[in-house]
Parts: structure tokens; sequence; C-alpha cells
């Protein structure tokens, strides 16, 4: 069973797939970008997955606009964003996305879980304005 849709974000192509590998095993589909905050940027858009995990720990001013930009739109507006990063980093972070979700190699399933089943009761018990709009369009 799946449990739920990711897209990755790590600027270092080979562990962009080795952390890719980790997740599919522990049952999440997920589509990766190494190369490009722009092309990640548009595929997420098109995509839609049911929450995105961004690296921070080789680009992390990159990984911030684009996780920024993507606050920015009412379609991705509510998709969890799981940052990995160094924990003495994570206020700016903060600043450029205030519901940032934070997590490590070790605890990256567990906080993924939390915020899918969060979203998922949200998305049941109260539909978000933006997405009968997005939906609509």
């Amino acid at each position: 069973m799946v449990k739920g849709t990711l897209f990755l974000i790590d600027w270092d192509p080979a562990c962009a797939e080795a952390r890719a590998d980790r997740l599919r095993q522990r049952g999440f589909r997920v589509e990766v970008e190494s190369n490009n905050g722009g092309r990640a940027y548009r595929r997420i858009r098109t995509s839609m997955p049911d929450a995105i995990v961004v690296d921070l720990r080789k680009k992390p001013a990159h990984g911030r606009e684009v996780a920024s930009a993507l606050r920015g739109l009412r379609a991705t507006c509510e998709v969890p964003i799981v940052f990995l990063e160094e924990a003495d980093q994570r206020e700016l972070t903060r600043a450029r996305v205030a519901d940032a979700l934070f997590a490590d190699e070790d605890s990256v399933d567990d906080v993924l879980d939390a915020a899918l089943e969060q979203r998922a009761s949200r998305t049941t018990l109260v539909p978000s304005p933006h997405r009968r709009r997005a939906a609509a369009v």
C-alpha cells in the first residue's frame, strides 16, 4: 500500500536516489529533482504531491527559495514541506516558510506520516477554500 506521493528536492544526485529508494521502501511513491530548482517548482505544480521533502544541506538558500515560491501558490500552499537541515539553520527556514517541518534521516518517515495524516484529516473535515478554487479553474 502506498502511503503517499512525495516530491524530493536534493541537490546531490547520488544522495537523492539513495534517499528516494529508502522512502520507496517505506511505502512512499517518490519523484526526484536534484539539478534544477526551477524545474522542481514546475514539476511540483503539475504533479501535486502529498508532501515535499527538501534537503537543504547542500544548497540551503536555493531550497528555501523553491519552498517559499511553492507556499505562494494556491495549489501547493497546504502541501506539507519537510526540510532536512542542521538544527542551527531552522530559524532561517521558518522565516521563509512559517509552517516548515523538520526531520533528519532517522525521523523523516515519522514526520511525513504525521504530516500526511494531519493533512488528510484536515482535507476530510474541512476542505480548503484554496482547493475548491483550484479545482474550479
